[in-house]
C-alpha cells in the first residue's frame, strides 16, 4: 500500500498474519506472500480511520477487506476525475514498507487516505506527482461507487524484491520487480500519463 497498509519495498521476511501484512503501504497489496514488512513505525488508530472518513463523507471511504483495509468510492468518478491528493508527512533516501517512489533516491509516507490504497495490476487510478511531496490520484477509468481504488505499485516503485502479487485479474503479471523489471509491459499496459514522472527520466 498498510491496518495496523501497506506499500513495497518487499524483500522475504518470516510469514505474517494479513492484519500485520496490512501495515501503511504494505496494506495496498494482495499478495499472498510474506513481504518486507517490518512491524514498526506507522501504525493506523481505528480513531484515524474514523475522522479520515468523516472528512471525505460522501466521495471515499477507508473499509476493511479480507487482506486488510482499503480505499473505496462513494459515488462514481469518471475517467479523468481527481479523486484525492497524498500528503508526505516524511521522505527519506531509501524505501521501506511503507513508502511511494516519487524519485530515483527519494520516498514519500504518504498520510491517510492515500496509504491506504492498494495494489493491482490492472490499476484504476493514476497518479501525478503534486507539490506535497507525494501523488494526487485521478480516475483512470469509469469507477462505479462502491468499487475498490487500486494503483499499481510498478508506476512509482522502480526496484521491488520478492512480491508475489495474486491481484487476479487477466492483468496480473505474478511476481513484481518494479519498473525495472516490468517497465515494457507497464509501459504498453497503460501509457506515459499512468507512470511516474521521474521513471520517465533518465536513471542518475
Amino acid at each position: 500500500m498498510l491496518q495496523t497498509r501497506s506499500l513495497i519495498q518487499l524483500r522475504r521476511v518470516p510469514k505474517v498474519t494479513p492484519t500485520l501484512y496490512k501495515i501503511s503501504r504494505i496494506h495496498r497489496s494482495f499478495s499472498s506472500q510474506s513481504t518486507d514488512i517490518k512491524p514498526h513505525d506507522h501504525v493506523v488508530s481505528e480513531e484515524e480511520v474514523a475522522k479520515v472518513n468523516e472528512q471525505y463523507r460522501g466521495t471515499i471511504k477507508i473499509k476493511d477487506t479480507q487482506y486488510g483495509r482499503g480505499l473505496f468510492t462513494l459515488r462514481d468518478f469518471e475517467r479523468g476525475n481527481f479523486i484525492m491528493t497524498g500528503k508526505a508527512m516524511s521522505t527519506q533516501s531509501e524505501p521501506n514498507s511503507h513508502t511511494i517512489q516519487t524519485g530515483w533516491n527519494l520516498h514519500a509516507l504518504m498520510d491517510l487516505p492515500a496509504s491506504m490504497i492498494n495494489h493491482s495490476c490492472a490499476a484504476n487510478v493514476r497518479l501525478k506527482l503534486n507539490s506535497h511531496g507525494a501523488y494526487d490520484f485521478f480516475a483512470a477509468k469509469d469507477i462505479p461507487e462502491g468499487k475498490q481504488i487500486f494503483f499499481d505499485y510498478e508506476t512509482t516503485e522502480y526496484e521491488i524484491q520478492n512480491f508475489n502479487c495474486s491481484c487476479g485479474t487477466a492483468e496480473c503479471r505474478g511476481e513484481l520487480g518494479g519498473f525495472c523489471k516490468n517497465g515494457d509491459v507497464v509501459m504498453k499496459q497503460y501509457g506515459p500519463d499512468m507512470i511516474s514522472d521521474y521513471l520517465k527520466t533518465e536513471k542518475p
